[in-house]
């Protein structure tokens, strides 16, 4: 897992969350600057 979550005190869930979220932001902006065409 990724090191600059810290320590591992917290839910895992709030990782994947956290994966899910920096996915669609990727996305996201892929879409916005016509990398990708997954919406159009």
């Amino acid at each position: 897992m990724p090191r600059f979550l810290g320590k591992r005190s917290h839910n895992v869930w709030w990782d994947v969350l956290a994966l899910i979220v920096l996915a669609l932001v990727v996305i996201l902006v892929l879409e916005v600057t016509g990398t990708t065409h997954i919406f159009t």
